[in-house]
């Protein structure tokens, strides 16, 4: 099974997690880890604990910001836990689609969350726009 943890500035990552379980239920294989709140919880030795006691399982973890803090701190840890996958930009929709994927291969399970991550952002104002223009011209 595949680990996912959700690991950004502040609250985001708890409130991502949240929304992800109203949707869907609870869900055994999705953490969240806030990073650099008042608590001052130590992000990069939890997630390396969590990849000690899941060495044989893929463990996804995604941050808000490539090139971030976060994500720059977690990308250091890439060449030492080989079953770590490392993606920026989270958001609800890639949530989603990495938990409810049932691909048997990573990498094209990684492929079509972005790609489905992606595909969630859309300016509806212009979807409307195109739309309304299309019935408008059918007349």
């Amino acid at each position: 099974m595949v680990q996912v943890i959700i690991c950004t500035h502040e609250q985001m990552a708890i409130g991502v997690k949240k929304t992800a379980e109203f949707i869907m239920g609870p869900q055994e294989n999705l953490h969240a880890i806030a990073a650099y709140t008042k608590e001052q919880v130590d992000y990069e030795h939890e997630i390396a604990t969590f990849l000690q006691k899941h060495p044989t399982e893929p463990v996804v973890v995604l941050t808000d910001i490539v090139g971030g803090s976060v994500n720059t701190a977690l990308a250091k840890m890439i060449p030492t836990h080989k079953n770590l996958q490392l993606i920026a930009g989270v958001n609800l929709p890639m949530v989603v689609q990495l938990l409810l994927s049932n691909e048997q291969d990573l990498e094209a399970t990684i492929a079509k969350t972005i790609r489905e991550a992606k595909n969630g952002i859309q300016d509806i104002n212009q979807t409307i726009k195109t739309e309304t223009e299309t019935i408008s011209d059918d007349f």
